[in-house]
């Protein structure tokens, strides 16, 4: 069904029909970042809400849901419920998400790569985002990148570089005058483990995100499990006496097989996509709705989203197949 289509019938439904006739009982919503301030390495990769409309979409969330611990998640379906989660580890998890939560009592989940805790590193896709606002705002660097990559339209050809890339995106970093470590230094993009530690104690999750956050179906076998060595020997050296540990795909799981998944699952209980309200094969391995996407009337949003989730149901199009 087009979107348009649905967005005008979707109102006709209220949202306790369409939870109670899906059975979708447990909401599972996720962010990246929440900022009111323009972030340069989240400008052209992510769209995060400021303060307010965060809070706004958990105030509407709690009109329909419960909000709830992640075994409680995961474990029960009795009520309607929510948990939310945040990718990255970002350091606005803890400045700005944080107190609003504790002061709404709404529980959470933090994945996190390891590569990245305290500021050691940056996600490739984040030093594009600033290569492309460093050549937005200087014509020189511009020139210079176009230059260098023999292009003339830099930004879709920088949103197309992957994981892969990284050596060629570091080498830009440089032709656009910029220092990744001079950049962490002055705008701390992730938590840091002391904080993360923090959140733990006041019963958030720490959950595993990979290492470095690549696209997981570019990678063989053993470069997957690589990176997700790494990120658990870190998250079993610094968040101890946590029962659940959770993984999260980073970007998603679509083009992974079954028998990949169940690896993974050697290694994780519960395993989390990023497909919104979307079913799949494997059963436990749940799909999350990045918040980011949405529209900002958040609850005309959750509306549709249950909307198209019911006809997908009704057309048996609601399952991720493997």
């Amino acid at each position: 069904m087009l979107p348009s289509i649905s967005s005008l019938i979707a109102p006709m439904f209220r949202m306790p029909y369409l939870i109670k006739q899906t059975k979708k009982t447990t909401f599972f919503p996720f962010y990246h970042a929440v900022s009111d301030v323009e972030l340069m390495h989240l400008k052209h990769v992510n769209t995060p809400r400021t303060a307010a409309q965060f809070e706004n979409d958990l105030d509407v969330m709690l009109k329909y849901f419960k909000p709830v611990d992640l075994q409680t998640a995961l474990n029960s379906n009795d009520q309607n419920q929510f948990h939310v989660s945040f990718d990255n580890g970002l350091a606005q998890v803890y400045d700005i998400c944080l107190p609003i939560l504790e002061r709404k009592g709404i529980p959470a989940t933090i994945f996190v790569n390891s590569d990245f805790v305290d500021n050691a590193d940056m996600m490739f896709r984040y030093k594009v985002s600033i290569i492309i606002e460093k050549s937005n705002r200087i014509l020189n660097i511009k020139k210079n990148l176009q230059k260098r990559l023999q292009v003339i339209n830099i930004n879709d050809y920088l949103l197309k570089l992957s994981y892969q890339d990284t050596k060629l995106i570091n080498v830009l970093m440089h032709v656009a005058e910029e220092s990744k470590d001079a950049y962490l230094a002055q705008n701390p993009i992730y938590a840091t483990t002391s904080q993360l530690q923090t959140m733990q104690n006041k019963g958030f999750v720490i959950g595993a995100n990979s290492a470095s956050h690549p696209l997981f179906s570019s990678l063989n076998t053993q470069e997957i499990e690589d990176q997700i060595k790494k990120d658990t020997l870190f998250i079993q050296r610094n968040f101890q006496n946590q029962t659940l540990v959770p993984f999260a795909f980073p970007f998603h799981s679509l083009g992974i097989d079954k028998l990949c998944i169940k690896s993974i699952h050697n290694y994780f209980p519960v395993l989390f996509g990023s497909e919104g309200l979307m079913d799949d094969t494997f059963l436990n391995h749940t799909h999350r709705t990045n918040m980011e996407l949405l529209n900002h009337n958040t609850d005309k949003a959750l509306q549709l989203l249950y909307f198209n989730y019911y006809i997908k149901q009704k057309l048996s199009k609601n399952v991720v197949l493997r």
